[in-house]
């Protein structure tokens, strides 16, 4: 698993939430990297100082087979993962992508034991308004920024 220091994700200003913005040079970076860009906001940021002690995998489908539920299925399992087991996730590694579905195995820290890094921010969910995976070679609007070295872009909006 990569340190979240390589990993392509920004934030946008969106009215009552947060827009995040993830890119990558494939399909599974993309989805790694919005991971890393959404629990880097609910951890303030914080993720590198987080030490894994638990690892978790997760299974997600899209039945429709559509990359953009896909996405938004995988982001809000983590929260209901991080909520449940109490783990504020830093490592995130897809195993398995596919048209409907995808598995990762994803690693964090359990901040429900003393001293630990408690989350800075709540996120409620990942949402599908306006989502729309980008690839570089596609015709890109003005103002569109593309990931470094092109390769496929989102922008999800968080509800917090």
């Amino acid at each position: 698993m990569a340190p979240v220091q390589s990993k392509k994700f920004s934030f946008f200003e969106h009215t009552a939430d947060i827009g995040l913005s993830a890119y990558g040079s494939s399909m599974k970076e993309l989805f790694e990297n919005a991971a890393y860009g959404m629990f880097s906001c609910l951890a303030g940021g914080g993720l590198s100082k987080i030490r894994p002690d638990t690892q978790v995998q997760v299974i997600t489908e899209a039945p429709s087979g559509e990359s953009e539920p896909l996405l938004v299925n995988f982001l809000n399992e983590l929260l209901y993962q991080h909520s449940t087991k109490k783990i504020i996730f830093s490592g995130f590694n897809i195993t398995e992508l596919g048209n409907k579905y995808l598995r990762a195995d994803v690693s964090g820290h359990r901040y429900d034991k003393p001293g630990a890094a408690k989350p800075l921010r709540e996120i409620k969910a990942a949402t599908s308004h306006n989502l729309k995976i980008q690839h570089a070679g596609r015709r890109q609007g003005a103002g569109r920024r593309q990931g470094a070295g092109g390769g496929y872009s989102a922008k999800i909006i968080l509800d917090i």
